[in-house]
This record gives C-alpha cells, sequence and structure tokens, in this order.
C-alpha cells in the first residue's frame, strides 16, 4: 500500500472502534488480515500471547483492537522513545 504511513498516523489518531472502522473504510482496507497487521504495527508491534494454539484472524484482530482501545501502546511508545523500556 503506497499509503501505509498515512494510515499507520490515521490510526494512531483513532480514539474509538467507529475512528478505526471509518478509518479502514477511507482507506479501503477490508481485508481482516491486512486490518490486523495495520493494527499492530500502528502499535509499534507488541508482543500477544494467546491461549489457544491457533486463535482465528478475526479473534486476533479483535484482541488487538481491545489492546489498542486501552491506549497503553502510546505510553509503551514513549518510554520506548526515552529509552526506558
Amino acid at each position: 500500500m503506497e499509503n501505509k504511513q498515512v494510515l499507520i498516523g490515521a490510526i494512531r489518531a483513532c480514539a474509538s472502534r467507529a475512528d478505526l472502522d471509518s478509518t479502514f473504510k477511507l482507506f479501503s482496507v477490508s481485508d481482516t488480515q491486512e486490518k490486523y497487521d495495520t493494527l499492530i504495527e500502528a502499535m509499534y508491534s507488541p508482543e500477544m500471547f494467546f491461549s489457544s494454539e491457533n486463535p482465528l484472524i478475526e479473534q486476533k484482530y479483535e484482541l488487538a483492537v481491545e489492546m489498542f482501545l486501552t491506549m497503553t501502546w502510546k505510553v509503551s511508545s514513549l518510554f520506548e522513545k526515552l529509552e526506558m523500556s
């Protein structure tokens, strides 16, 4: 995607599920795997662990959305920039 960095910036500005949905729609991203991959990248690639061995991509995406909405990834990114993590 040519505008991937713009999309990532737009995702980082989102504050709700509706904002995320609108952003993906605006950038014509409908594939769940692509949404998941982009959302993880926007959160600075946090580590995720699953209790089941092979979760469906829809389950992984829903967990990523929940992680995103907590906004803790923003704090982690600040610590990383300050080399405190």
